[in-house]
Order: structure tokens, then sequence, then C-alpha cells
């Protein structure tokens, strides 16, 4: 194995993960928990957008078919189309908590926390129980690092329903964020008893592992964030650090084109390949020249 030099210590390196966009207070974060305006029930990726579609030609005042198209197109990634959507069930029935909370979803997942909190505290004047308006509030304040607001709203969440790991994950990031690991790794601990089938959670305690300088532990966590989601850029690009912290630079390397195939903008992968090819010469060259060759074929 190739050794490197001047690595990060498990503090320095937990820094440049959180610097580097790498930590799990990320963008999938936000999925969207929408939730049917008579049911109170999830509305998944199955709903099928052009029946709804079909139904709102037939009845366009019906607040709820627009709520759950919103909630379609919103689960489909298309946030312009769930967003009208939601704002034209608002604008049919101003006192509908769960279209004024799912747009302050769909503002959280356009990087607009500011927006998305003035919604979630709509709804919550509407409906002060309403757990999902809880922990979105709580994610924006947590964005804008209003980090005590953002824990009495997770908290009360916890209350109402303590079998909701969203509101146990996103508290463990405001306790990671505050260097409170003990209390981050309780709480993603939860997470995952509740939910074992989310990665996120795996990666949170991977990182308070991380900075407790738990390494073992980070990795196994890690590895099974890995198994979840094959795709997880962030987490391809945490092993790749902490393989390149313990010296194992060409696994490093490795780890980082992961991250990179799944995620190309990832800058932390991206700055931990160009320093790894830095330090092995011909690695980049090995790049380049496969490269050239697959332009040949």
């Amino acid at each position: 194995m190739e050794k490197g030099k001047g690595h990060p210590n498990a503090a320095g390196l937990l820094l440049l993960i959180a610097l580097a966009g790498g930590s799990s207070a990320c963008s999938r974060d936000y999925a969207l928990n929408a939730y049917n305006a008579a049911a109170n029930v999830r509305v998944d990726e199955s709903q099928n957008i052009a029946s709804l579609t079909e139904v709102i030609r037939s009845n366009p005042n019906d607040a709820g078919a627009l709520n759950m198209r919103g909630t379609a197109f919103g689960l489909a990634g298309n946030l312009k189309a769930a967003l009208a959507d939601f704002t034209a069930a608002i604008r049919l029935d101003p006192a509908f908590h769960q279209a004024h909370s799912n747009r302050g979803l769909v503002h959280l997942k356009l990087g607009e926390p500011q927006a998305a909190e003035e919604d979630f505290s709509r709804a919550l004047r509407l409906a002060p129980d309403y757990a999902p308006a809880h922990i979105g509030r709580g994610n924006a304040r947590r964005l804008n690092k209003q980090y005590a607001l953002a824990l009495a709203d997770y908290d009360r969440a916890i209350e109402m329903t303590a079998a909701e790991p969203q509101a146990f994950y996103n508290r463990g990031l405001v306790y990671q964020a505050q260097g409170r690991h003990d209390r981050a790794l309780a709480d993603f601990t939860s997470a995952i008893n509740l939910n074992p089938g989310s990665a996120n959670p795996y990666h949170g305690r991977a990182l308070s592992q991380v900075a407790l300088n738990r390494i073992d532990k980070a990795m196994a966590d890690l590895d099974r964030a890995l198994e979840i989601d094959p795709r997880f850029a962030e987490a391809w690009a945490t092993r790749g650090a902490l393989l390149e912290r313990s010296g194992e630079l060409q696994h490093a390397r490795a780890a980082y084109r992961r991250a990179l195939q799944a995620d190309p903008q990832n800058a932390m992968a991206g700055s931990g390949t160009e320093r790894i090819e830095r330090q092995i010469p011909g690695l980049a060259v090995t790049r380049i020249a496969g490269r050239n060759n697959q332009s040949l074929n």
C-alpha cells in the first residue's frame, strides 16, 4: 500500500468533509414526505400523474387532487410543477395545512429555507400538532444555523410521534453541527432502528464516529450505507477520505472515483482524486490514456 503524507487528524478530517459538502446535511435530507389531504397517508412515487391530471381536468377545484399531483411531481423531480400545484391547492383552500407543509418541502429542495420556514409556520398555525411541519421547519432553521429553534421543532415532533425516524436523524445533524457527538450518535441510532433501510443515518453516524476517532466503526457504517445505496456519492467520498487518511491511496482513489461516477460535482471526491494523483506519479497519465483509448473506439 502506498503511504500518503500529511493526512489530517479526525477533527480535521471531519471539517474537511463538511467544507467539501460531503456531510450528511445535504439535499438528500429533504425527500418529499407528502401526505394525502383526506387520509393523511404518505403518497409515493408510483402516483399516476396522468390519472390525477384527468381528475383535475374534470374537477379543477379539487384541492386534494392538486396536492396529490404536486406530491407526485415533487417525487419525480419536477419541482416547478409541484410548486404550482401546491400553490393552486392553497389558493383553493387556504386552510389546507398539508399543502402549506408540502410547498415548504419544495422550497427546501430548491434551496430556499426562508420561504420554506414561512410555509411550515403557516401549516403549524393551522395545525399546531402536525409533526411533518415541525420536522420541515426544523430543517429550514438548521440550514440557517438557528440550532436552538431547530432542536425545539425536532423535540416537539418526537414528543408527538416517537416513531418518526426523520425527526431523530435531523436532530442528530444539529447535535453533530454543535459538536455534541454522543447525542448525535444516539439519535442516528434511533433513526436506524426505526428505519434500517435508510442510508442517511448510517452516513451521519459515521461522521460522528470519525469525530470521536472511532474509525473502524465509521467504516462499518459507511459500508452499510453503501450496501443500501451504492450510488451514495457523499458516503463514497467520506470512505475515500478515511482511506486516504490511513495511507491506502489506491483504494481511496477508487472510492473517490465511485463518488464522482454518482455525482461528478462532488467537491471532496474531486479534490481528493487530484491530491492522490499528485502523490502517485502515473495515475493521472493512466486516467488520461484510458480516456483517449475510449475516444478512439
